[in-house]
């Protein structure tokens, strides 16, 4: 099964387009999953788009809402070991947004899927799955530090004088 869709004039940036196609990659496996009666051993998940997985695999860093709420989308749906890269000139996803001429069609990447080559091959190791560029990526929140002082007190230091506070006026409130 496949969907390919027009991007917008517009609007996006193409790691959102392609952060969108990977929602649209889980949802379609999970209506498969439901509508197929066929138990499966796995699922395998590709995608040309090294942000994407950086996006996915990541564990450290913050997203502003539209990539969390992506991000979060998709991994209610996988894991990012069923994540794998593959070559923007074996992505049969690309035909669809491309085109390929009729007569092409049959031997096209669209109606075969990926190569056996490539769906068997065990997934690039996480570090190749690194975010690309954090602190350039405008969908990544800064990174924030923060230090926290704390005061200690000795306990014989403070002293407990039950007539002086007999003095001390309390107001409501306090």
């Amino acid at each position: 099964m496949g969907k390919a869709m027009v991007a917008p004039s517009r609007g996006h940036t193409i790691p959102r387009l392609e952060l969108y196609a990977a929602v649209l990659s889980v949802e379609i496996a999970d209506y498969i999953l439901k509508h197929l009666h066929v138990k499966l051993d796995r699922v395998r998940f590709f995608t040309d788009s090294r942000v994407v997985l950086g996006y996915i695999c990541n564990r450290t860093r913050r997203f502003y809402t539209y990539i969390s709420n992506r991000v979060e989308r998709i991994l209610r749906s996988s894991q990012p070991s069923q994540w794998s890269y593959v070559d923007t000139n074996h992505n049969p996803a690309d035909v669809g947004t491309r085109g390929v001429a009729a007569e092409k069609v049959y031997e096209s990447h669209c109606l075969k899927g990926p190569s056996v080559r490539i769906i068997d091959s065990d997934p690039l190791p996480t570090m190749d799955y690194a975010m690309q560029n954090p602190d350039e990526d405008k969908e990544v929140r800064p990174d924030v530090t923060t230090i926290m002082t704390k005061t200690l007190v000795e306990k014989d230091s403070l002293i407990w004088d039950p007539i002086a506070l007999r003095d001390f006026p309390l107001s409501p409130g306090w």
